[in-house]
């Protein structure tokens, strides 16, 4: 049975890869700007902040009154150890899933590119759940 199974996983590691995460087509500055181009579907989408080099990806959650929020932190079950030093904080750090199942922290240099964007004040809105 043990080496039925290493023949199994010898197998399947000679097939290509697979991705299989869904990024949405639609892109804009933040998670609002794409809310306001018609996206009503939470998932991973490419953001250019105005002054941001290259676009990036992020977790938008888009509420049923058409809000696009940008996940920046996701703790679930403490499988991202979030002691880090600064630069770890700086880049950020974790995985982003399409289903939102992972933890990450997005980094405050992105964070800052989203924020510092407009003259317009952004709203920090905090989940907690337990």
């Amino acid at each position: 049975q043990l080496k039925q199974k290493i023949a199994q996983l010898e197998s399947s590691c000679q097939e290509p890869c697979r991705d299989t995460a869904e990024i949405q087509e639609t892109t804009g500055r933040d998670c609002q700007d794409i809310a306001n181009k018609g996206a009503r579907r939470s998932g991973l989408y490419f953001i250019k902040p105005q002054n941001a080099k290259q676009s990036f990806l992020v977790y938008c959650e888009i509420d049923s009154y058409g809000n696009g929020w940008t996940v920046l932190q996701r703790r679930l079950d403490g499988s991202e150890d979030f002691r880090r030093n600064w630069v770890q904080y700086k880049e950020g750090f974790g995985h982003l899933s399409p289903d939102d199942t992972t933890e990450f922290w997005l980094g405050n240099e992105k964070i800052h590119l989203i924020t510092t964007q407009s003259t317009l004040p952004y709203t920090l809105r905090i989940d907690l759940e337990n």
